[in-house]
């Protein structure tokens, strides 16, 4: 078996570039270190990608000086950035709500009409039991993300709608 030597030609080198900047980050993964900090609220992030999202979206407005206009899916509570994003996400997700079905989807053990699949998915866990989103830091498990990260603030003590928060962000605004 040949081994492959390392690539020198010039149209690869920035998929390697890219590739090995993930591969530096995830160790992040493993290690739990954040060293990327946003400079504006002073939270850290694992990885470039994260930081970048978090000031395009908490920060947009303070940034750009123009409110961030949100898309939100009203089924499953998903938020996306663009309208075509959304619209994207319904076709694919939520093809018979968004198509005027209603309440189109039947539960066979309880009889519960629901909008689309995806809904009636997250409803068998009810009667399933089954709860895919695990605490890392007790093991109790949830039936969705929502409450999972809910949950969580007990462990972290994180209040990220504390007037607190709020204040150091915008008071170095203000002062200037």
């Amino acid at each position: 078996m040949k081994v492959p030597q390392e690539n020198t030609n010039a149209k690869y080198a920035p998929r390697l570039l890219e590739k090995r900047a993930y591969a530096i980050e995830h160790k992040y993964f493993h290690t739990g270190e954040r060293p990327f900090q946003c400079e504006i609220c002073g939270k850290h992030f694992m990885y470039s990608k994260s930081l970048a999202h978090h000031r395009r979206t908490i920060h947009y407005e303070i940034i750009t000086g123009q409110p961030l206009r949100k898309y939100d899916c009203k089924i499953c509570n998903k938020h996306y950035e663009s309208q075509s994003g959304l619209l994207r996400h319904n076709s694919t997700h939520h093809k018979d709500a968004t198509s005027g079905g209603g309440l189109s989807v039947l539960c066979d053990i309880c009889g519960n009409r629901l909008s689309c699949k995806y809904k009636l998915k997250l409803h068998m866990r009810t009667h399933t039991g089954y709860k895919p989103f695990c605490c890392h830091f007790c093991s109790k498990s949830f039936t969705n993300r929502d409450q999972l990260l809910s949950h969580e603030r007990v462990h972290t003590g994180e209040k990220p709608f504390s007037l607190r928060v709020l204040w150091e962000i915008v008071w170095p605004i203000c002062s200037l």
